[in-house]
């Protein structure tokens, strides 16, 4: 997923970024339909670019390399790594005692700790 022009939020820790839309509870920002609208709205705003984005914010925009960047935001919209977020060391190998029992499976789960692996490498 490439970044750019959407929808951008300061959290406590981050930006975050929404390039087609935001929904939730109360919320709803649709990308085609973001002209005209008064920002913020529920501390989300428009930016054509990500260096305006982070300009405003007054992120420094190298703190983080765009792949970076780009990795956060593949990381987060891959299901298999958000699920492992979300356990601990043990609930992981938990996990893989009880669910990788065939190749596939193996090769399953090696591909989803390489991919971990990969962003985590390029940080160090």
């Amino acid at each position: 997923m490439a970044f750019g022009a959407g929808f951008y939020k300061q959290d406590t820790t981050e930006l975050r970024y929404a390039p087609n839309s935001v929904i939730g509870p109360g919320i709803t920002l649709i990308a085609e339909n973001h002209v005209g609208l008064t920002y913020p709205v529920n501390g989300w705003y428009w930016f054509d670019t990500v260096q305006e984005a982070f300009d405003f914010f007054g992120v420094p925009y190298y703190t983080e390399t765009a792949l970076e960047f780009q990795d956060r935001i593949d990381a987060r919209s891959y299901a298999k790594l958000k699920a492992l977020v979300s356990l601990t060391p043990t609930q992981i190998q938990n996990y893989i005692q009880n669910n990788v029992n065939t190749l596939a499976d193996a090769k399953d789960a090696l591909k989803t700790l390489a991919i971990a692996v990969g962003i985590l490498a390029r940080r160090l």
